[in-house]
């Protein structure tokens, strides 16, 4: 335990706030001291001074430690205000434009390959509609649905008069016990499987008439049940590949940016765009000062914001440690575990880090959604302008707006003082 530690962070806590306490010092914290274990192993000098603190008097090590400590604190601002920068990096804002336009190519492809699998799924939806019967369109062109298939074969077999005394064949049987091995495993079941299904059952129902109850009645009823089923599970991978590619990804191609957390950060700007016409990074600043001012919702935003600001923190802690210190240990440390912990632990923590720095960029930015949802009209109403009467109106205004602020156009506008 360092001396003085619990007394600095009261006091850097209270005059810069918990942001500043986990996303500056802490981070520069860490870094000093994994720094100084790094060097302990590798550097004999280091190793001497060190040794040497250690066995100096209480009193010069509680000065040597507040030494540390106010460097941590001086650098620890400097590296808290630098947050945004760090996130501009972890976007790739910054990187040199080949390697920007490189790494937008690359998650233009992961795009591709996602939107491949998308439409994938709605081609096997659109065929079950059309094999089902479920929300098919009418169309008197369509090929029959396997239920009217069924039927058909069923009333045929009835006028056969034969009454059916034999059981499904063995092969129809294996055939039904794949389909609910796979529904049972709530596996996706391919429109060919229960095709031949149905072509079997069709082929056993016109042979004779089958009574209620009967074995081939049962296989009939539960074709139903099955191919519902099916359909219902094709329909959910559906949904549930579009929201993947919906909350990776945004809507236009042309917006689509060279990391995830870049992606990310266009989804919210794009579902503010495209709902009211409303362009947050230029009005946030507004809505954050209307969205603060209430009393339960600052609470989640500042939360949101912490989290981010950490996460973010702690992936260049973790990553700027590594880069510095690895190849030094490479080259001169006598202990394997040191060696490892900083070319494989730290990067693997940094990696985890800027995983989680891109689900908490999510959720500050569903944090923001909801201060545009809430407070857009408030921001409008502190600007002493009219509460538009409809959607297409506020549209409008919040256009004029923008084009106000980034001053491309000189537009008019009503103000009102009630």
């Amino acid at each position: 335990m360092i001396p003085g530690l619990g007394t600095v962070i009261d006091r850097v806590s209270g005059l810069f706030g918990k942001g500043y306490l986990l996303a500056g010092f802490f981070p520069v914290l860490l870094i000093g001291l994994l720094s100084l274990l790094a060097g302990y192993d590798a550097s004999e000098r280091v190793q001497r001074d060190l040794d040497r603190f250690l066995a100096l008097e209480a009193g010069k090590q509680a000065l040597g430690s507040a030494a540390f400590l106010g460097v941590v604190v001086v650098v620890g601002f400097v590296f808290w205000s630098l947050n945004s920068w760090f996130r501009a990096l972890l976007q790739g804002n910054i990187l040199p434009e080949r390697m920007r336009q490189w790494l937008v190519e690359d998650q233009k492809q992961r795009l591709d390959k996602m939107q491949q699998e998308l439409d994938v799924c709605e081609d096997q939806v659109h065929e079950y509609r059309l094999l089902h019967g479920r929300d098919r369109p009418p169309d008197v062109g369509l090929p029959p649905t396997w239920l009217a298939r069924l039927l058909a074969a069923r009333k045929a077999g009835a006028a056969t008069g034969i009454e059916s005394t034999v059981r499904p064949s063995p092969k129809i049987q294996g055939e039904f016990r794949k389909v609910r091995r796979l529904v049972a495993r709530l596996e996706p079941v391919p429109t060919e499987a229960l095709e031949n299904l149905c072509s079997r059952l069709e082929e056993e129902l016109r042979k004779s008439k089958v009574t209620g109850g009967s074995a081939l009645d049962q296989l009939h009823v539960e074709f139903r049940d099955l191919a519902d089923k099916a359909m219902a599970r094709a329909q959910n991978l559906c949904d549930r590949a579009l929201t993947h590619r919906r909350s990776r990804f945004p809507v236009d191609l042309e917006a689509v940016g060279p990391t995830r957390m870049a992606n990310v950060a266009e989804l919210h700007r794009n579902r503010a765009l495209n709902c009211y016409s409303l362009d947050t990074e230029v009005f946030w600043l507004h809505l954050q000062r209307m969205a603060t001012a209430d009393e339960h919702f600052r609470p989640i935003l500042d939360d949101a914001k912490t989290r981010l600001d950490v996460s973010v923190a702690m992936t260049i802690a973790f990553a700027v440690t590594a880069l510095v210190w690895a190849p030094v240990l490479a080259l001169r440390s006598g202990s394997l575990p040191l060696f490892l912990l900083f070319a494989v632990g730290l990067p693997a923590a940094a990696v985890i880090a800027g995983q989680t720095a891109v689900v908490n960029l999510r959720l500050f930015g569903e944090a923001v959604t909801a201060a545009v949802d809430l407070f857009r009209f408030d921001l409008l109403k502190g600007m002493h302008l009219k509460i538009p009467a409809d959607s297409e109106v506020e549209r409008d205004l919040w256009e004029r707006l923008t084009r106000r602020s980034q001053l491309l156009g000189k537009n008019k506008l009503e103000y009102t003082t009630s």
